[in-house]
């Protein structure tokens, strides 16, 4: 028995449509944080630090774009959820939906159900399960 392995066709379209969807939406908040932090907190980003005292500041006032970044991926990650949903066939999506990776508590659950809820539309009938008229 032999486990079944994604073409290539169908590992081009997700990350293709990754590359599309996904990582225009980081680098967006990314330069969107970095706007905030010029215009409104009135940090130079252009300037050369000088002190080790600098160099903190600057880290304090980056970290926080990490968690910016996360939203990101997951506030974008919805829309591609969606399109794979439409683009990959059934074996795609089952083998996609066995392969999961670390678990957040919460968001894994919530987005798991989402994620089942796009493809419950897709998901092939019983062969006879069509009305006799």
């Amino acid at each position: 028995m032999s486990e079944y392995k994604p073409g290539v066709r169908t590992q081009v379209t997700l990350l293709g449509s990754f590359f599309v969807i996904v990582l225009p939406a980081i680098w967006f908040a990314a330069m969107g944080y970095m706007w905030f932090i010029e215009q409104y907190v009135k940090v130079d980003v252009n300037a050369t630090p000088e002190s080790v005292m600098d160099h903190f500041l600057i880290l304090l006032a980056v970290l926080p774009m990490i968690p910016v970044m996360l939203a990101a991926i997951v506030v974008s990650g919805i829309p591609w959820m969606f399109a794979m949903s439409r683009l990959l066939s059934w074996d795609d999506i089952q083998y996609f939906t066995m392969k999961k990776g670390p678990r957040l508590p919460v968001l894994s659950d919530w987005l798991d159900r989402m994620w089942l809820r796009m493809i419950e539309s897709r998901r092939p009938g019983p062969p006879d399960s069509g009305s006799n008229l």
